[in-house]
């Protein structure tokens, strides 16, 4: 049991750890690496916005709520990020 729990902290540590892809954009690893099996190219969006235009056009023609749930994290960074209150 104690190992499970090792296993599993180790495991969601290691899938939120944030990649710098540049300036403005940063991923978590899980979110790139679905990013990459859908092949959306992350590396070329200068910002959020411009990766959510990928990700948006890949959920118009694919319905997937794991990739829904990528779009909505990233749409709340933004706003958490760049809204001024």
């Amino acid at each position: 049991m104690e190992k499970k729990i090792e296993d599993f902290v180790f495991k969601t540590i290691n899938d939120n750890e944030l990649i710098k892809i540049n300036e403005k954009l940063y991923l978590k690893k899980y979110q790139k690496d679905l990013l990459d099996l859908y092949h959306i190219d992350y590396n070329s969006c200068a910002d959020i916005n411009s990766l959510l235009f990928l990700i948006e056009e890949v959920l118009d023609e694919d319905d997937d709520s794991a990739l829904e749930e990528v779009a909505l994290d990233l749409q709340e960074l933004e706003y958490y990020q760049y809204t001024h209150k």
